[in-house]
């Protein structure tokens, strides 16, 4: 019975946070390593939660981009889109980041590509306005796809918590890192392509040139003159020295 007044003392004391919505709520504090492990995936294994803190924090340095990652177990009166909106105004402000939002509990996640723009909230999904950020809407899109490509994540998988985050910074590497090698880094490519492309066309040009002598080769006819062949006997068709003997006429009688 003590129980039951125990519940319900729990309920009556939580029924004025709900009745004012999410923005009762306390917003928990910047993470400094850029995870909040609310969930407490990684409670039995803090050494895996550092190595992810450290790779965060160099992709986000490298960057220039904020990178924040939230474990929450399960948000209980508020929605995903909610939550994603408190995080970033107030984590982010007016400036450009990345916020990824996952509830273990039933699996959802949310990737918000924070361009310094507010973002408003429309029921259960917030609009985020993307204007020219650091990373191309396209790689964002593909981000967001692999992400989802793994599945829905298994209660407390630190595997899968794991996967999810490399997914995020290897396409942020991938988008921001690989384009900031600058002018010479492009023109490097740029001249390897023509090099290439000149060397097929060469190749080509000279395959070419080979098929079209064959087939004049195989299209060659010889005629050969008709001659008329005869013996002839004498000195200027002799091939050897002439021998000439003489002889003196008798005398008359």
């Amino acid at each position: 019975m003590k129980r039951w007044w125990f519940y319900l003392g729990l309920i009556a004391a939580w029924m004025p946070v709900m009745a004012q919505g999410p923005a009762a709520l306390p917003v928990p504090p910047r993470p400094p390593g850029g995870i909040l492990d609310d969930a407490r995936l990684f409670s039995t294994e803090p050494s895996r939660l550092e190595a992810l803190e450290q790779r965060v924090g160099k992709v986000s340095a490298e960057s220039g981009l904020p990178i924040y990652v939230v474990f929450y177990g399960s948000l209980i009166g508020r929605t995903m889109g909610e939550e994603v909106v408190r995080l970033q105004e107030a984590w982010l402000g007016s400036q450009p980041g990345v916020l990824l939002v996952v509830e273990t509990g039933n699996g959802q996640f949310w990737l918000n590509w924070a361009e310094g723009d507010s973002i408003e909230s429309d029921g259960q999904h917030p609009i985020p306005v993307l204007r020219g950020g650091m990373v191309p809407p396209q790689d964002q899109l593909m981000i967001d796809q692999q992400i989802q490509d793994l599945g829905r994540m298994p209660t407390g998988s630190m595997d899968h918590a794991e996967k999810m985050i490399g997914v995020l910074l290897d396409g942020i590497e991938g988008s921001v890192l690989h384009d900031a090698e600058g002018p010479t880094g492009r023109w490097k490519v740029v001249v390897l392509g023509l090099a290439i492309a000149g060397l097929a066309l060469g190749g080509g040009l000279l395959l070419l040139r080979w098929m079209k002598g064959a087939d004049a080769r195989a299209a060659e006819r010889f005629v050969f003159p008709e001659l008329r062949i005869e013996k002839r006997l004498g000195a200027p068709f002799c091939g050897g020295r002439i021998r000439e003997k003489s002889f003196r006429s008798s005398a008359s009688g």
